[in-house]
């Protein structure tokens, strides 16, 4: 994952709305004007989409992006690749969807960025006609597109297969994890029902799966917190959600998704120097030093994260050195 000053920044404040007060339906409405959207048969309803799919017989290519805030890398997207004559081309081999994030209350599917694996924007899947992920989609031109593509018909027809070898049975599970097509204690118990498979390849994905549910734990408690609207409202969320994330800490877990451990780590520390707990303190900082330390561009916003742990250690007389923010 690359490296940023964004993440860190944002991880510590990601608990106040950043669109109170704004209007949202105004931003959909402007978002959803732009050119592109119309000229290439986009469909902006997941429902829509779904029949289409099941209708034509095509696979359902999946962009979501947002309007409650600007997204550059999505601008980058829209602006380029998707402009152009060969992603026309594509267009009319796939049922287009754009999902958008609104924020609006109470609006349908608007959680289904986080329902598909998504955590960030843009975002790109290929789904089949129920909504099933088969594919997420990494690069950004028109040929990775056409590859996933080809891609997720693989996977159909490994699914579809009757006669599977235990290593495929294997692989078709790993897919399904990887895709969030089954989680938590559904692919643990599948998993025990393989049979004839090679123990270490079972054991390494055994271990991904539980990291994939601690992972689907930290991102539930980040989305269950309330949004402040003020300074106290903001302290109180750190607190409820860094006291958790502390917990967890202390039992030894840690997430092992790069776009979680940002948050994690910085909300234990945030809540570890707002409630003068040196423990905690240290061990968000440690956590987030190893992985934003080596930034030159971050090296002030440490200077004063450590003031902070070292003064709430001083108070505390001293704090035993957790171990480091490391993945488990």
């Amino acid at each position: 994952m690359t490296r940023t000053v964004a993440p860190l920044l944002g991880a510590l404040f990601l608990a106040v709305s950043p669109t109170f007060g704004q209007d949202l339906e105004a931003k959909l409405k402007e978002k959803l004007a732009h050119p592109w959207i119309q000229e290439q048969g986009w469909i902006t309803d997941y429902d829509e989409a779904m029949a289409q799919a099941k209708e034509s017989g095509k696979l359902i290519f999946g962009y979501f992006s947002r309007s409650y805030a600007p997204c550059p890398p999505c601008s980058a997207l829209e602006h380029g690749v998707i402009e152009t004559p060969e992603f026309a081309e594509f267009a009319q081999e796939v049922v287009p969807f754009l999902h958008i994030t609104t924020r609006i209350e109470g609006r349908k599917h608007d959680d289904l960025l986080t329902q598909k694996g998504g955590k960030g924007f843009p975002h790109l899947v290929i789904m089949d006609a129920e909504g099933g992920v088969l594919k997420e989609v990494e690069d950004r031109s028109v040929e990775s597109f056409r590859a996933a593509i080809e891609d997720a018909k693989a996977y159909q027809t490994l699914a579809a297969k009757a006669d599977r070898t235990p290593a495929e049975d294997l692989q078709l599970l790993e897919l399904d994890v990887a895709l969030g097509r089954v989680k938590g204690d559904e692919a643990l118990a599948r998993l025990e029902t393989l049979e004839g498979v090679d123990a270490g390849e079972a054991e390494a994905l055994r271990a991904e799966i539980e990291h994939k549910a601690f992972d689907a734990t930290v991102l539930g408690i980040l989305e269950a917190a309330p949004q402040p609207t003020n300074e106290a409202e903001q302290k109180a969320a750190i607190k409820q959600i860094g006291e958790q994330f502390w917990a967890h800490h202390q039992e030894g877990k840690r997430p092992s998704d790069d776009m979680l451990k940002t948050p994690f780590f910085s909300l234990i520390m945030q809540y570890g120097i707002n409630e003068g707990l040196a423990g905690a303190a240290r061990a968000g900082y440690d956590g987030l030093f190893a992985l934003h330390g080596d930034n030159p561009r971050a090296k002030a916003q440490f200077d004063t994260f450590r003031e902070q742990v070292e003064a709430v250690e001083a108070k505390a007389g001293g704090a035993e050195q957790p171990e480091d923010g490391e993945g488990k």
